[in-house]
């Protein structure tokens, strides 16, 4: 949460601004909230985009469908992976947590257009 603020008084004395809008998606709603919470007169709002509420329980969910995402496909590396990691919160957190975040694009369902909107345009 430090760097938030470091970073926010960087950019304050690069754009010459008093203060600054401030954004954060997902994990970064959290440092955000810290941020603003700890230095409020730094900005002039806080933006946040798919609100982190519980950081334990979606990384106890994300394991869990990590777990299901590599037995579905038969990945078996990734679930010897995830099983010696063990349920988070986990001792050693940047790597656990990256090797999840690897994942994100196959735990997605891709969007699909509807079949009548594909029609409609084409595709």
């Amino acid at each position: 949460m430090a760097d938030t603020i470091e970073l926010t008084n960087y950019l304050r004395e690069r754009f010459d601004e008093e203060k600054i809008y401030l954004m954060g998606e997902s994990w970064g709603t959290t440092l955000g909230v810290l941020a603003v919470q700890q230095q409020p007169d730094l900005y002039h709002a806080w933006i946040a985009s798919g609100q982190m509420v519980s950081q334990r329980e979606t990384d106890r969910q994300l394991y869990q469908e990590v777990l299901a995402l590599a037995e579905r496909t038969g990945n078996t590396a990734l679930k010897e992976q995830m099983v010696a990691f063990g349920e988070p919160p986990y001792a050693d957190t940047p790597y656990p947590n990256a090797v999840v975040m690897g994942q994100y694009e196959a735990l997605g369902q891709p969007y699909t257009a509807s079949g009548l909107h594909s029609q409609r345009h084409g595709r």
